[in-house]
């Protein structure tokens, strides 16, 4: 079963997977609850139990950007069509409907993604990105008027 309902989402469980994947090893706990905090959230659970097996977030502005972040299922539970489930799901929620440019950037299940439109993309200079080395450093939260 899939909720975007965000009090569901069990965060000790999503932070123990996500602090040690690849794409986030060793993320402050701080730092991640403010960036579910700051997303559109999908959660995969297991019918019997409510047990947790997946994640998947969006950052978007709702109009015309969505990047897609941070998806998983739990390994015993892959090849299930659980990531389907939770990636369709964002895709087609209402909320998001006139998002017009979805990214994401992954090493991984380039097969799930095409499924729902993503290609490859080798165009020069269509994405550029600055790293930040201080991302893990304490900083404050913007506040309702920063500019």
């Amino acid at each position: 079963m899939i909720s975007f309902d965000p009090g569901q989402l069990q965060r000790d469980r999503m932070y123990e997977y996500l602090s040690r994947s690849y794409w986030s090893p060793n993320i402050r706990r701080d730092v991640f609850d403010r960036q579910i905090d700051h997303s559109f959230c999908v959660g995969a659970y297991l019918t019997e139990t409510g047990e947790q097996i997946g994640f998947a977030r969006l950052v978007t502005d709702y109009g015309r950007f969505a990047y897609l972040a941070d998806v998983y299922v739990l390994p015993e539970y892959q090849g299930k069509g659980i990531a389907q489930a939770m990636v369709g799901g964002l895709i087609e929620h209402d909320c998001v409907k006139t998002v017009g440019h979805w990214i994401l950037a992954t090493k991984d299940a380039h097969t799930l993604y095409e499924k729902f439109g993503f290609e490859a993309t080798n165009e020069r200079y269509m994405f550029m990105r600055k790293s930040m080395e201080r991302w893990q450093e304490a900083v404050s939260p913007p506040t309702e008027n920063a500019s």
